[in-house]
């Protein structure tokens, strides 16, 4: 096993990291589903591409659709409760419902019914985008579908990129409170590590223990977000019992500037790296146990003795 102080010293940093990271990412996803913000962005994704702001129209009929039902869509109470996720195969068979419904016997009209139908909405926007797509399929249904889907998916990207900025900026946020109310501080982390050997190993050790505890979990079963916040919590109390400075304790608050500037700096240090996500630093300690846990190649045979 590899026997370097810096080596234990960064497996510790890694570790706060990745902890502090899940602690973040797992309460950002929990306010999510708590304020339905993805099933919100995709509402306002299908009004958009339905051209009906209110929803009073195409929207209300989409949504109550079966097969948008058993994705999570439909009537609740008196709102419409729009699907969180939906993939654009779905899309594309109830939006061709809607607006050329199959016969009795469930057989898809021919493109020229569908071109009679499209014509007929009274929604200049979407009869308009409809027509377009149909111009580019030259009569084949298969080519118009996968037209429909193609606008679907492209429409959806603009919708994610949305959905991705709003929990940026919740998970920045969340950053900023969990590590300032942590007292993670990345320089008094690394002191602490560097001149307490003992305390690094015991870390550097709990790193390891971390990593096959959480591949094994991983390679199981899925992830349950409530247990993996309680599990990285008691982690983060096993750390600060062994000696991890983490966490306010009396006597440490900063008494004069420089020490407030100092504190904010080592602050701020790991608000920086915890921005970079859970999966950045779960890769990043994996490869540093390796490091750690690789011994010294044994000598050949044949090799010419060193004097």
């Amino acid at each position: 096993m590899v026997n370097w102080p810096i080596v234990d010293v960064a497996i510790g940093l890694a570790l706060v990291y990745t902890l502090l990271s899940l602690v973040c990412s797992s309460v950002q996803e929990g306010i999510a589903r708590l304020g339905k913000l993805r099933a919100g962005t995709m509402e306002k994704g299908l009004r958009l591409l339905l051209s009906d702001p209110d929803g009073r129209q195409y929207y209300a009929a989409f949504v109550n659709h079966p097969m948008i039902k058993s994705f999570g869509g439909g009537q609740s109470g008196n709102a419409l409760r729009s699907p969180a996720y939906l993939p654009s195969r779905a899309f594309t068979q109830v939006l061709l419902d809607l607006v050329a419904p199959p016969s009795s016997s469930g057989v898809m009209p021919p493109l020229a019914e569908i071109a009679t139908k499209i014509e007929a909405i009274d929604n200049k926007e979407l009869k308009t985008m409809l027509q377009s797509l149909l111009r580019t399929a030259s009569g084949d249904i298969e080519v118009f579908r996968k037209s429909v889907a193609t606008w679907f998916d492209d429409a959806m990207d603009r919708v994610s990129g949305v959905y991705k900025r709003r929990t940026h900026s919740i998970l920045l946020a969340l950053t900023v409170i969990v590590v300032a109310v942590a007292n993670a501080d990345s320089l008094a982390i690394t002191a602490a590590l560097w001149k307490n050997p003992a305390l690094a190993e015991v870390t550097a050790a709990a790193g390891a223990d971390y990593v096959k505890a959480e591949s094994q979990r991983q390679a199981q079963s899925a992830v349950d977000p409530r247990a993996e916040l309680q599990r990285t919590v008691i982690e983060m109390q096993t750390l600060n019992y062994a000696g991890l400075p983490i966490g306010w304790h009396s006597g440490e608050f900063p008494a004069n500037l420089s020490a407030v500037l100092v504190k904010l700096l080592g602050l701020s240090l790991t608000i920086a790296a915890v921005c970079l996500g859970a999966p950045f630093w779960f890769d990043m300690l994996n490869k540093l146990v390796n490091i750690r846990s690789t011994g010294r190649l044994p000598t050949r045979a044949d090799a010419t003795p060193t004097t």
